[in-house]
């Protein structure tokens, strides 16, 4: 009875301490535009990509991206897998453009996972905001990175691969188009097997941490969150500016993710502190792109992305003034 009690005592405890790591927060995040830094200039987070030219490739764009884009779920026993405070829809509005989208194909149609985390989304509710921001903002362009979160790649395809090839906002060839092309349109990008071309293909190759895929496509990926191979954050930081020690490839794609997370343990229990990783990384992110260049620096997909961090990565595409001000 005793060590029953103490099991309890001791899961009522790392609960707790989860709704210390997890919970919303409005302090966490920026919960509205910094408008300040778009005063000097003609941009705004929402219509920043009408500013650029149509001749230049999707690759030579620097995208604010966010990881597991969808996994914005802090309820429960999902709080292990939140890796975001904000909707899709909300982070489209902070200047986001690329997103990490993760499905299962459930009875109910395809939903949002982040790994066997039901996040209660319809990837038909991700779409309808794509349309609605679109229609909107018809200049922007949306680069969406899928991947199958369930075990039968064979059958996922047979449901997803319809509703892309029935929509005419998606792009889905297997190559670099350039800005024009896709303007108000989402440009596809697979991370599963497919019997069939569709999409720009990322899957052959994906090996995880740094590596290089040689496709029609190239394209050169840190994806390295194995926290526990780590010794301390500094060393998942030192991994992603690692992407930028030699001048990007302006023809090739640049996928960075600064995801991660490291542990922290209760009693016998580790558990994954994604959110205070996250804000410790996102806060280097800010110190670091405030000095960098005008440039190309990629896609990166961040966990906990807000509106100001959007704006330091998206900055990089313009000329800024000695006060960080857009020109």
């Amino acid at each position: 009875m005793k060590k029953n009690l103490r099991k309890i005592l001791c899961l009522l405890s790392c609960l707790s301490l989860l709704v210390t790591l997890f919970a919303c927060n409005d302090g966490d995040a920026q919960s509205c535009y910094p408008e300040e830094l778009y005063e000097e200039s003609d941009y705004s987070p929402t219509d920043w990509m009408a500013s650029l030219s149509d001749d230049l490739l999707l690759s030579q764009i620097t995208l604010p991206g966010s990881h597991d884009s969808g996994a914005c779920n802090n309820v429960g026993i999902n709080a292990f897998a939140a890796t975001q405070t904000y909707t899709v829809e909300e982070q489209l509005a902070f200047g986001v453009r690329a997103f990490d989208i993760r499905l299962q194909n459930k009875s109910e149609g395809l939903k949002i996972f982040h790994g066997d985390f039901d996040q209660n989304i319809l990837f038909s509710e991700i779409i309808e905001v794509y349309h609605a921001f679109l229609e909107a903002h018809p200049a922007e362009t949306i680069v969406m990175f899928v991947k199958n979160e369930g075990d039968d790649d064979i059958t996922f395809c047979d449901v997803l691969h319809p509703v892309l090839e029935q929509d005419d906002m998606f792009f889905l060839e297997d190559r670099n188009p350039t800005l024009g092309e896709v303007r108000g349109k989402v440009v596809f990008i697979r991370r599963y097997f497919s019997l069939v071309s569709i999409g720009i293909n990322a899957k052959t190759g994906w090996s995880g941490d740094i590596f290089d895929i040689e496709n029609a496509v190239t394209m050169h990926v840190q994806d390295n969150y194995h926290s526990s191979l780590w010794k301390s954050l500094d060393d998942k930081w030192t991994e992603f500016m690692s992407l930028y020690d030699v001048p990007c490839r302006q023809e090739e794609f640049y996928i960075n993710f600064s995801s991660c997370y490291v542990f922290i343990r209760i009693g016998r229990f580790e558990i994954p502190d994604i959110k205070n990783s996250a804000l410790k990384i996102n806060k280097k992110i800010r110190e670091e792109f405030s000095l960098l260049s005008k440039g190309y620096y990629g896609m990166i997909f961040m966990d906990y992305v807000d509106s100001d961090i959007a704006y330091y990565v998206l900055s990089k595409n313009f000329d800024i003034d000695k006060n960080g001000f857009l020109v």
